[in-house]
């Protein structure tokens, strides 16, 4: 009982609930560089379990549309709750996209922040075969396309940084886009989410070219829906928005954490065995049950 009510707070939070606020603990290491750019900086707790023995780490990355936000939406809720179960936390920045940083540009950093908390590891007191990835949105596809992409290790690098690896053994998100396809929106998820005006930064191309082979390809290569096979690490998704299906004439910006991007990414996973979670808040609603049991289950049995 004692192990649940640390991570109730952190889990009422991503539900929708208000808790009050605990103060933030400060990290051990505020700001420390994996990287040249000024974005690419994290912040690092480590759990008091460390004392005893190397901890599982979990690795928050923010929303923000890759556009805005930064490490410090890292709630006190949250971080209490994952070191209270004995889980040392880094919350990292990565660059924003914009003018010579398309996606996967912010996928990659974030695969570099993970290369550089596994190289560190041992002096970190940080368990490296235990790593788990979550965040919302935005951070959320960054979580979900680690955990599906091919390992980014580099095995014959001279910088031993990359060659770590970047497999990661689970992640856990909210408000999910498992894929960045403007196809696959306007099949899934509907309204006008596939007009939103945030399409030609994160890509980096045109309106007009949005539906070329140049940009099928490079939706292929940064949506994690398109990164799915056998063996990848399992997933828990959650979904906070309504259920109901988006109006034709919905505003652009209503679909982008619409739980339609849920089913087909469960299906794909399952399809080729893998294990995801797919959770909505309106299901305890209606049917009952314990998401906080649930996540702390999940983080159990993976972690």
């Amino acid at each position: 009982m004692k192990r649940l009510l640390f991570i109730l707070p952190w889990i009422a939070l991503v539900a929708g609930a208000a808790p009050a606020t605990p103060e933030k603990p400060q990290p051990i290491l505020a700001n420390i560089h994996y990287g040249d750019h000024e974005r690419q900086v994290l912040d690092l707790w480590i759990a008091p379990a460390a004392a005893k023995a190397p901890t599982p780490l979990v690795i928050f990355i923010h929303g923000g549309g890759f556009v805005s936000s930064d490490k410090s939406i890292i709630t006190p809720e949250m971080l209490l709750g994952l070191l209270g179960q004995g889980y040392s936390v880094a919350a990292i920045n990565y660059r924003y996209c914009g003018p010579g940083v398309p996606l996967p540009g912010p996928m990659l950093d974030a695969g570099r922040a993970l290369q550089f908390l596994r190289a560190n590891a041992a002096k970190l007191r940080l368990d490296p075969k235990r790593v788990a990835l979550c965040g919302g949105s935005a951070g959320a596809g960054i979580a979900l396309w680690l955990n599906f992409h091919d390992d980014l290790a580099q095995p014959e690098s001279a910088d031993p940084v990359a060659r770590e690896s970047t497999r990661v053994s689970c992640s856990f998100v909210w408000g999910a886009q498992t894929s960045y396809d403007l196809r696959f929106i306007k099949k899934y998820v509907g309204g006008r989410l596939a007009e939103i005006d945030l399409a030609p930064i994160i890509f980096q191309l045109p309106r007009e070219e949005l539906y070329t082979e140049k940009a099928f390809a490079l939706y292929r290569e940064v949506s994690p829906y398109d990164h799915v096979t056998a063996g990848d690490p399992p997933v828990f998704l959650y979904y906070d928005d309504p259920l109901t299906p988006l109006e034709p004439d919905s505003p652009p910006e209503k679909g982008i954490h619409h739980p339609s991007f849920g089913p087909p990414m469960k299906e794909k996973i399952e399809s080729v065995g893998g294990f995801c979670l797919l959770r909505h808040k309106d299901e305890y609603a209606i049917k009952g049950g314990n998401y906080a049991a649930e996540i702390l289950g999940f983080l159990q049995r993976f972690l």
